[in-house]
């Protein structure tokens, strides 16, 4: 989700960028250029836009597969094992944490205490907003 928005958002400042702007070649951390002096080639300013975010793309995909591996290096080494499910009375997604070899549970989001007021407060909802006629 967070490459798609990225690529938007890309997308949309290389089009809004009028062409005739010069970029700070400091900020961008890119070699300096000058301005351009003929009208730029749109076709050009699209590929190269394109190119930015496709390896742009590609460097938060290496940062996700990392930071995924890392992940799952750590709950093999401490033994633990994640349960996703959903709980059937509020339909809400419910995450487990458990030691892999006892099957304890460690933590649960949300709580059974949270799952509880949520049904609670669904059941109430009809008694707590009154309508006149």
């Amino acid at each position: 989700m967070a490459i798609i928005a990225l690529v938007g958002t890309l997308q949309v400042q290389a089009a809004s960028e009028p062409a005739s702007k010069h970029v700070d070649p400091v900020a961008t951390g890119r070699p300096p250029t000058s301005p351009p002096t003929s009208p730029p080639n749109r076709k050009a300013s699209r590929a190269e836009a394109q190119k930015q975010i496709e390896t742009e793309a590609a460097r938060l995909e290496r940062q996700m597969k990392a930071a995924e591996q890392q992940f799952n290096d750590f709950m093999e080494r401490h033994a633990i094992r994640m349960r996703f499910s959903v709980d059937p009375d509020t339909k809400e997604v419910v995450v487990k944490v458990l030691h892999a070899q006892s099957g304890e549970l460690i933590r649960q989001v949300p709580t059974e205490e949270a799952l509880k007021l949520a049904k609670e407060l669904d059941s109430q909802q009809g008694v707590i907003v009154q309508t006149k006629a």
